[in-house]
């Protein structure tokens, strides 16, 4: 065959083979499985994700300030109270409101109250203090509960026995219940050990006498009462 004649014929099939290509229909676009699909949102979600983080730390960091922020006026507030509470100068009238009001408080409230109870017992305190620590108890009576069944372990002869019998009082009104067993072993010791013995558990002032027995074996006969199951 001539050589034209072969490339003529060599370049109509070429010419054929790209008309039938043309005219063949093109393949249905391949469906997206569901990994291509979580290809393609990832960094979507990454960048949500990264949002809601930011977010959320700016969130938590303003919620700690504010916090942070309220305590500390909290806390001066309390120390307000406090400071009037041991002032010198301090009536009935205006003992018991601020004593409720620092109870106000809750927990935080607490281990000042004990330490008014405590250290600055007497006729206007001591019933503002006790009234305080009670309204406490009846919605915190675990953080109550603790410190005061520790103070009536105390035989140290630091507390007075009118401050033991506030602390015997609370134990029952709060329902301590777990203070029975030691409530009960006070109740023994003091219908079993003579006067002078028994006045070396307590501070000489105001004086323990048998009287002071009477009044603490009264105060445990109720507060044991009130540990009782109901039926």
């Amino acid at each position: 065959m001539p050589l034209d004649a072969w490339k003529h014929r060599e370049l109509g099939g070429r010419v054929a083979a790209l008309e039938a290509a043309a005219k063949k229909p093109a393949p249905p676009p391949q469906k997206k499985g569901p990994w291509d699909v979580a290809s393609l949102l990832m960094p979507l979600m990454n960048g949500v994700a990264i949002a809601l983080v930011g977010w959320w730390l700016t969130g938590a960091v303003e919620v700690a300030l504010k916090r942070d922020t309220l305590q500390l006026a909290q806390v001066k507030e309390m120390q307000q109270l406090i400071a009037g509470l041991t002032a010198d100068k301090l009536d009935a009238q205006s003992a018991l409101p601020m004593a409720l009001t620092l109870a106000a408080y809750g927990k935080p409230a607490v281990p000042p109250l004990l330490a008014l109870l405590t250290e600055r017992f007497d006729e206007i305190r001591g019933p503002a203090t006790e009234s305080a620590l009670r309204a406490i108890g009846m919605s915190h009576r675990e953080a109550l509960c603790g410190p005061l069944l520790s103070l009536a372990k105390a035989r140290a002869g630091r507390l007075s026995w009118p401050v033991q019998a506030t602390v015997i009082r609370l134990l029952g009104d709060v329902r301590c219940e777990e203070a029975g067993a030691q409530l009960r072993a006070m109740d023994q010791r003091l219908a079993t050990l003579d006067l002078a013995e028994l006045a070396l558990d307590y501070d000489s002032r105001p004086a323990f006498d048998k009287g002071s027995v009477k009044e603490l074996r009264k105060m445990l006969a109720a507060s044991l009462r009130s540990l009782e199951p109901l039926r």
